[in-house]
């Protein structure tokens, strides 16, 4: 996968992608990279919902996140593998 240029295209809505995100930091500019989905003008964080604030950053580029792998190694095959829901995660009851 390349990462696209969002002056070139942007990516669909309502799906989450992967975006280069430029800040003009006081200590100096870098770039960071981190999941995202767009809704209209707006770019919502991947981890967390928020709106992500464009005050001195800018998206420049995105890719759709990839797949992934099809095998997990070093699991038994009897464990299922899976962000959500953690296994910590138990409701009350």
């Amino acid at each position: 996968m390349k990462w696209i240029d969002i002056e070139e295209r942007l990516p669909p809505q309502d799906v989450y992608v992967l975006i280069a995100l430029y800040e003009d930091h006081k200590t100096g500019p870098f770039t960071h990279v981190q999941p995202a989905c767009r809704y209209g003008y707006q770019w919502v964080d991947g981890k967390d919902g928020e709106e992500i604030s464009l005050k001195r950053r800018r998206v420049t580029h995105w890719m759709p996140i990839p797949d992934p792998p099809d095998t997990v190694v070093g699991f038994p095959e009897d464990v299922e593998v899976s962000c959500s829901p953690h296994p910590t995660d138990k409701a009350a009851d």
